[in-house]
């Protein structure tokens, strides 16, 4: 299993160096030349302090006793966002990575899996509100334009 890895790892890092020589490296070091230093780093802790937050919220709902503490969440949380972000045709893979990251930390399987189910679960009732906060504020804002009625 380790070599399988190892190999995956190679192929990946290998996959990254032909799209960046496909693409051009002057292009990519241009693009990301734009982004100012200080506003990648608000970018950056902003996503560290999102993930805090919702690790604490998964957290909140383990029964006591099942995670050590909101850490473990939280990492489980990174390591499911990411995965889900880098598997091209699989956000469901990046439950499935969270859930074993939680494991991996000492929850157990049960635990695990069921608190994902439940964060998951948030997290789209979350999205709900979210795209009716939304589709509110363009139906006030601009109730006659064309992308409003295709929205609603």
């Amino acid at each position: 299993m380790k070599h399988l890895s190892a190999l995956l790892a190679i192929a990946g890092i290998c996959i990254a160096l032909a799209l960046i020589a496909w693409f051009g490296f002057d292009n990519i070091a241009g693009a990301m030349a734009k982004i100012a230093a200080t506003d990648f780093a608000v970018i950056v802790g902003w996503q560290f302090a999102l993930f805090a937050v919702l690790g604490v919220a998964w957290f909140a709902v383990l029964p006591h006793g099942a995670a050590r503490h909101p850490g473990q969440t939280a990492w489980a949380r990174m390591v499911r966002d990411s995965s889900g972000n880098c598997l091209p045709f699989s956000q469901l893979g990046g439950f499935v990575f969270g859930t074993r990251a939680a494991m991996l930390t000492g929850m157990g399987w049960a635990n695990a899996t069921a608190s994902t189910v439940v964060d998951v679960t948030a997290e789209f009732l979350a999205q709900l509100v979210f795209s009716a906060i939304g589709l509110s504020l363009l139906l006030a804002e601009a109730p006659d334009s064309a992308f409003a009625m295709p929205a609603g």
